[in-house]
């Protein structure tokens, strides 16, 4: 199982997590010339983290339960079960979207700073951002006919 649409359980969602967590350890690792304390280092620590916790989480959800017995007890609320169960669900995925796109955008930028793409601070291009559209036109000029 590697993608979110091949989960089908709470546990497989625990295993997916795990398993990123695992490959952002690996790319860390890759990096391992560069200290901890480096932005680039520090950004996919922070990735990891994000994941690392809700493997984690899952893992205390899942523990010794039933797929049955974990939606049963979304239902310990004034809503129905899969309601609530749709209201936890919703609320996981925006953080962990907020979370970890966070973390993808000080990566980028932190990237970005070190090629010398933007100046330090908020995302100021230099040169308009053409240096950003460079490799794309390069694809997109090798894909046409």
């Amino acid at each position: 199982m590697s993608t979110f649409s091949d989960a089908k359980t709470y546990a497989d969602l625990m295993l997916i997590f795990d398993n990123l967590s695992v490959q952002l350890d690996a790319s860390r690792r890759a990096l391992r010339p560069m200290p901890d304390l480096d932005a680039r280092q520090v950004a996919l620590r922070g990735m990891q983290e994000v994941l690392a916790g809700y493997a984690f989480g899952f893992s205390s959800m899942v523990y010794d339960r039933t797929q049955e017995q974990i939606i049963r007890s979304f239902g310990r609320t004034n809503v129905p079960p899969n309601e609530a169960r749709r209201m936890v669900e919703d609320a996981w995925k925006n953080g962990l979207l907020v979370l970890f796109m966070f973390k993808v955008d000080v990566l980028l930028q932190n990237l970005a700073q070190s090629r010398r793409i933007i100046q330090p601070g908020y995302w100021r291009l230099r040169d308009d951002g053409r240096a950003f559209n460079r490799p794309l036109d390069a694809i997109r000029s090798s894909q046409d006919p």
